[in-house]
Order: C-alpha cells, then sequence, then structure tokens
C-alpha cells in the first residue's frame, strides 16, 4: 500500500486503485500541485482498507484490476461508501460502460492518462458532490422547519449520552449536569443537531449562528467546533459525534430523537 506524503495544504484525498503503482507515482506530484493528495491502492483489498482508515473524497478505478473484474469493484464499492468514482478504461465498450454507470460509476477517463484531462475531471466531480451537498443540507433545514425541527414546537433533541434542551437552551449530560456553552456555541450545535447526518457548510452555519447582521468569518466556526468537541468529548471517540466534511463544513455524525 503507498501513498504520498501528507500535506496540510491539501484539501482533498484521491484514491487510485490500480496494479501499475508506477504510473501513479509520476501522477502524484501533478495532482499535488493542484491541491490534491494521492493515496495509491494496488488491489481493491489495499484500497477497501483506504476507505475504511482515511476520509477518501473520490476514486480513480482502473478498469484492469488483480483478481476481480472492475465491475464487481464498482458495486463493492458503491454499496459500501458514498464516494464519487471515476473509471479509467484502457478501451471502449458502451456495454460494460453502460453496465458501470448502473452500477453507480460516476465518469469515464480514456488511458493514457492526459494530466490536465485528469485534473479537469476530478475537479468537475467534487464540485458537484460540494452542489449536491449543499442542496440536500438546504432541503434538510427548510423541512425540518417545517415540522418544528428548527427549535419550534419541540423540548428537545436527544443524541448519544446528550440532550439539547432548546426550552432552557442548555446542554445537559445522562446525570443532567449542565454543560457551560457560550451561546455561540449553543445555536452551532442546535444547528447541526436539528440536521443530523447532513452535512452543512461554513457560511451555512456562519449564518445560522452570527446575530443578525453582526459581522463574522469562517474560520470562527472552526474555533467553535473544536471547542464543541471538546465539551462533548470527541477526542476519546473513536468515531466523533461531530465529523468534518473536507472543503466543506461539519455534520453531527448520530441518530437523533426529538422530544416534544
Amino acid at each position: 500500500m503507498v501513498q504520498t506524503r501528507a500535506d496540510p495544504d491539501v484539501s482533498h484525498n484521491i484514491l487510485a486503485i490500480d496494479q501499475e503503482k508506477d504510473t501513479w507515482e509520476r501522477v502524484a506530484n501533478h495532482l499535488e500541485s493542484k491541491g490534491y493528495r494521492l493515496l495509491i491502492a494496488c488491489s481493491l483489498d489495499q484500497g477497501l482498507k483506504h476507505l475504511d482508515s482515511e476520509q477518501v473524497d473520490l476514486v480513480l478505478l482502473h478498469e484492469t484490476l488483480p483478481n476481480i473484474d472492475y465491475l464487481e469493484a464498482i458495486r463493492l464499492i458503491k454499496a459500501r461508501y458514498v464516494v464519487p468514482l471515476v473509471v479509467i478504461a484502457e478501451s471502449s465498450n458502451t456495454v460494460r460502460t453502460v453496465t458501470s454507470l448502473e452500477l453507480g460509476a460516476d465518469d469515464f477517463i480514456s488511458a493514457p492518462l492526459k494530466l490536465d484531462e485528469l485534473s479537469a475531471r476530478i475537479k468537475a466531480n467534487l464540485r458537484l458532490v460540494e452542489v449536491v451537498q449543499q442542496e440536500t443540507a438546504e432541503r434538510t433545514l427548510e423541512e425540518n422547519a417545517g415540522t418544528g425541527l428548527a427549535g419550534e414546537g419541540i423540548a428537545a433533541i436527544q443524541f448519544d449520552q446528550w440532550r439539547l434542551d432548546l426550552l432552557r437552551q442548555q446542554l445537559l449530560d445522562q446525570q443532567e449536569n449542565p454543560i457551560e456553552l457560550t451561546p455561540g456555541e449553543l445555536k452551532l450545535l442546535t444547528a447541526l443537531a436539528r440536521a443530523p447526518r447532513v452535512a452543512l457548510s461554513r457560511d451555512r452555519l456562519l449564518e445560522e449562528t452570527r446575530e443578525g447582521d453582526a459581522g463574522g468569518f469562517d474560520r470562527s466556526i472552526d474555533v467553535q467546533i473544536s471547542r464543541l468537541r471538546q465539551k462533548l468529548g470527541d477526542s476519546d471517540r473513536k468515531q466523533p459525534l461531530i465529523r468534518t466534511v473536507r472543503s466543506f463544513g461539519y455534520m453531527l455524525d448520530v441518530d437523533t430523537d426529538v422530544i416534544r
């Protein structure tokens, strides 16, 4: 299993699954110059380990894989992970192309790879994902507002070991002890809790948490999220309650119960 050096300035992790490792080692520098970190797996099993252990933003899957047909590989990946998948195709086959799309492939790139086209396709697919995430978040917030999940008509939102009391404007632990939150942290947690498992952009969270026309900046959301995580004990959890959605925002990654 091979991966490039981690760089704090990169914005997305791209996973290439291809038995020809040498091809991707020369592509890595080009993708890094565009702000992408390239992970390389020489088999599907190695690729699945990357998907299990790291946040992968897009998969590049070569149609020639050892010990498995790439159509089956598409099916397995799409059944387990929500991630855009681009097939690297050596030849044109209409039937297999249609089957790939039906199984969940999002795009195709013809080999041999043209570096500028590769990075442009990656950018386009990631941009589409961000648009869908934003639209989903907006739709969920609108639906929740119509059912009272925005804070009207309900008393509290329960998640994990916590209860967010909307009437008293408090976060309570299992022993009913209040956790000290700033007004901004309370608004931020309320916004996340009313749209569980939905990615909310920093801009949306900033809009939800600032007072009226008061100014703000998106990094203030990162600071408040960091403080919230400490108070929720996320650093001690294998799967944090608040999940970072790379280059987009955050989500409360747990089911909630509404108490009326």
